[in-house]
């Protein structure tokens, strides 16, 4: 299995996000995944067959800033899934979703992009999972995800080198004799959960836990007490 991570470059209103799907087991994940794809691949192939609606759409982005618009094919899925889709992307040709941990899916951008990662949450938990957020544009953040590991090391010395190897990390870790937890934000340690586990696995450590905390953000418009904006 191939787990992806990539970085991303600001442009004038670029985007840098992963959109995270907790499922409760194996099978159920890679049938969203397979899903996933086929509902990017659904987009692609409009606007490979609609090349004057793609271009008009294209744009209107280049006219007036990226459009808060969704394509004709975006507003149908959004009816066939139940979700709102608010926005348009342009990152589906682009699309990395990759498994870790046999359950949890992960979805990106392999580029900068200017489509926002919206509505693919709400995708995963119309799939059966649970879905969160990374990540944030110049107009704000989109979300934070938290992990939560626990796991008992089998001896003193192995607890001694796993906390002092990830207080190193800026993990904040909790003891208590061989029980261990770590608690840390996504994509801010550099060591994630995909890679965390098998490293508690190749120290002995028995009984491993984890869970996922994501808190995702309702974006409004900017608003000028005065009224207006101003330059």
């Amino acid at each position: 299995m191939k787990i992806s991570f990539w970085q991303q470059f600001s442009s004038n209103h670029s985007a840098s996000f992963t959109v995270v799907g907790v499922f409760e087991n194996r099978d159920q994940a890679y049938k969203a995944w397979a899903e996933l794809k086929q509902i990017l691949e659904t987009i692609e192939k409009w606007h490979l067959e609609n090349p004057e609606k793609s271009d008009a759409w294209y744009k209107a982005w280049e006219d007036d800033g990226w459009p808060n618009i969704p394509s004709e094919i975006e507003v149908e899925l959004g009816k066939q899934y139940g979700v709102q889709w608010t926005t348009g992307i342009d990152w589906y040709s682009q699309a990395d979703i990759t498994i870790a941990l046999d359950h949890i899916i992960l979805l990106g951008t392999e580029y900068h992009c200017e489509g926002r990662p919206h509505p693919f949450d709400r995708l995963m938990e119309k799939l059966g999972g649970l879905g969160m957020m990374v990540g944030s544009d110049t107009g704000g953040v989109f979300g934070e995800i938290m992990f939560d590991v626990s796991c008992d090391a089998p001896d003193k010395s192995t607890a001694d080198l796993i906390e002092r190897e990830q207080a190193s990390r800026d993990k904040k870790v909790t003891r208590f004799k061989n029980h261990l937890s770590f608690e840390w934000e996504y994509a801010r340690v550099g060591f994630d959960l995909w890679e965390f586990i098998p490293y508690l696995k190749s120290h002995n450590c028995r009984r491993i836990s984890y869970y996922l905390q994501g808190k995702n953000y309702v974006e409004t418009k900017r608003i000028f007490l005065d009224g207006e904006e101003k330059n």
